[in-house]
């Protein structure tokens, strides 16, 4: 289809604009979709625009033109030098790939005071161009995802008195977890689902900031190279005393993690009831050995109330029915 005939089925569209509640746009030329930009939608609750870049002049993504917008998310974008005041934002999506917009993207979520949940995902960006410590208030923030080559500055800026949820990655070589979150004592008080992904693997002092910071979470997701730094000896896990659920992602097949094991013995010991442990997106080796996951299993039988999940089993099992041996293969 030409852009000619697209404009045109577009126009006949957009005649019943005022009844829409979604919008979706996915990567468009922004010439085609030229009528949009200056619209008027006043029943549209959600925008999603991917791949496209949104003129300057736009009118779409503000409260004039879309007054009951609440969820938005603006993915692959190349930059997103400024968000334009939506107020009854709740949720907000956004990925970009030139520096320096995430700094600017943050500064414009200031007057969005009901915003409930934020996602925030781009390169690397200078420390000094954040917004000072402390200086973006979103008081009704309940999740927040972050995911930047140096999540700090940007947490920094923030203040949430309500997260509930924190998700935050680092990639592999970077600062560890005492840089991102030293000097956040307290600060993250009542997060209660806090999911860390570090495959690089973490320190004690990373272990201690992390707890300092949050302490006192109900569900934790970590990746299983953090197991020696949470999980051995006199560990910032067995001060989290409301623990409900631990979730470990990248165990490697064929290994079964000591230091959890003599964790879990020691929650064992002190009668501590059996913790919910979910192990996920297992890496695979070659020459597992056979029976790893029944050795596994048997070492954590009645320490913990153990689900796998996305599990790669790929095993030859012998089963003696009615005098007959038959051979199964699970792939």
């Amino acid at each position: 289809m030409n852009d000619s005939s697209f404009n045109e089925l577009l126009c006949i569209a957009v005649t019943c604009g005022y009844r829409w509640r979604s919008l979706v746009i996915r990567q468009a030329n922004p010439a085609t979709v030229g009528n949009i930009w200056r619209m008027r939608f006043s029943s549209l609750e959600c925008i999603q625009i991917f791949g496209v870049k949104i003129p300057d002049k736009s009118l779409l993504l503000t409260s004039r033109c879309a007054p009951s917008l609440k969820y938005l998310t603006l993915w692959d974008q190349g930059s997103m030098d400024q968000l334009p005041a939506v107020s009854n934002l709740n949720t907000g999506q956004f990925r970009w790939s030139r520096s320096g917009s995430g700094p600017h993207l943050l500064s414009s979520l200031l007057p969005c005071q009901q915003l409930r949940r934020l996602v925030l995902s781009g390169p690397h960006e200078s420390c000094d161009q954040w917004p000072g410590p402390q200086s973006i208030h979103l008081p009704a923030l309940v999740s927040l995802t972050i995911e930047l080559i140096y999540p700090q500055p940007a947490l920094a800026a923030m203040v949430v008195p309500n997260l509930h949820y924190l998700w935050c990655s680092l990639p592999r070589g970077n600062h560890g977890w005492a840089h991102v979150f030293g000097g956040f004592s307290n600060v993250s008080t009542n997060v209660r689902h806090l999911r860390l992904n570090h495959s690089g693997g973490s320190t004690k002092a990373d272990a201690r900031a992390v707890y300092e910071a949050c302490p006192d979470v109900y569900q934790v997701e970590l990746s299983a190279d953090d197991i020696p730094a949470f999980f051995r000896g006199n560990t910032p896990a067995d001060r989290w005393p409301h623990l409900e659920h631990l979730t470990l992602e990248g165990m490697e097949v064929g290994k079964i993690p000591r230091d959890l094991k003599e964790w879990f013995d020691g929650r064992k010991s002190r009668e501590q009831p059996p913790l919910p442990l979910t192990l996920s997106e297992f890496r695979e080796t070659e020459g597992a050995p056979n029976g790893w996951l029944t050795s596994l299993c048997k070492s954590l039988r009645g320490h913990c109330l153990l689900e796998l999940k996305n599990f790669p089993l790929k095993t030859t099992l012998r089963m003696l029915t009615r005098g007959c041996t038959g051979l199964i293969r699970k792939l």
